[in-house]
């Protein structure tokens, strides 16, 4: 049972990887011929919640402290990464 609901979150989290990162190159292909920084802006947003996808697949894998330490990982950059460009 496990197994099966482990191979289940690695094929949803393998389809939200590919929409972010689909999302995230439409973004900023139509920022940059738009001249949008608002569209880039949301390419780079989608970019780090592909990241944080990213980190969810590999510790699917891995040791209970592995995705204890993903976790934290990924609420960082999903805390921290989308005001970075407020900073000076």
């Amino acid at each position: 049972m496990a197994e099966q609901q482990n191979a289940s979150e690695k094929r949803t989290l393998w389809i939200v990887l590919c929409l972010n990162v689909g999302l995230a190159i439409a973004f900023f292909t139509s920022g940059a011929f738009g001249d949008s920084s608002a569209l880039i802006a949301n390419g780079l947003d989608n970019l780090s919640d592909s990241f944080v996808f990213g980190i969810g697949l590999l510790a699917l894998s891995r040791t209970a402290t592995w995705r204890r330490a993903a976790a934290i990982v990924s609420g960082d950059i999903t805390r921290h990464l989308p005001g970075a460009h407020l900073l000076p």
